[in-house]
């Protein structure tokens, strides 16, 4: 068993990523003499005037929850790169990013204005007096104009996505959180394509 003594110190941005205001402890090992380790002082317990490792099964699971939050936020990143991952719109792939998505909702709205007017979902979408081309992701399709459906089919494509992201960023999570080893699981199924 361990005996050792904690003496406090402060903490000014220890490896251990705790607040400059948090506290971290200098915990000697009688064995190694002289001998300082900083260590998580919550895995130790003071019994008998004597600092020893708490149980093991307690400090399995603060790690698993501690490796729990870990994936969480991994499959949170996942996400949130699949929803900038392009959208696929008739075998067309577009761009997803936020400025590209808000390209859209002005296109849309542009477009709603010109049925409004009298134009057909068919017809070429035109701001300013230009027509708009149809951009792509890998500019294949560069050369071709955006049509006014196209753009309503951007922005509710961009709509199917994100739920469908959503819906699987929980079932990973539920996943997760429900595993005694969450650094082995398998975040990579079941998402959307992404270009």
């Amino acid at each position: 068993m361990w005996a050792c003594n904690f003496d406090k110190i402060t903490n000014r941005g220890s490896s251990f990523n705790r607040a400059p205001d948090e506290t971290d402890y200098q915990v000697m090992v009688p064995a190694q003499q002289g001998v300082f380790f900083n260590l998580y002082p919550e895995r130790y317990q003071y019994l008998n005037q004597q600092c020893v490792p708490m149980d093991p099964s307690v400090l399995q699971a603060e790690d698993i929850d501690r490796n729990r939050k870990i994936m969480v936020r991994r499959i949170r990143e996942e996400r949130d790169s699949r929803s900038s991952g392009g959208i696929k719109n008739s075998n067309i792939w577009y761009a997803s990013d936020a400025i590209a998505r808000q390209k859209y909702l002005e296109w849309k709205d542009t477009g709603r204005d010109m049925i409004a007017a009298g134009s057909a979902p068919n017809d070429n979408l035109i701001i300013d007096g230009d027509t708009v081309p149809l951009e792509s992701i890998d500019d294949t399709q560069a050369d071709r104009t955006l049509k006014i459906s196209v753009a309503y089919d951007l922005v509710d494509k961009a709509k199917i996505l994100d739920h469908k992201l959503q819906k699987q960023m929980k079932v990973h999570i539920a996943a997760v959180l429900s595993s005694i080893d969450p650094l082995n699981y398998d975040l990579s199924t079941g998402w959307p394509l992404k270009f």
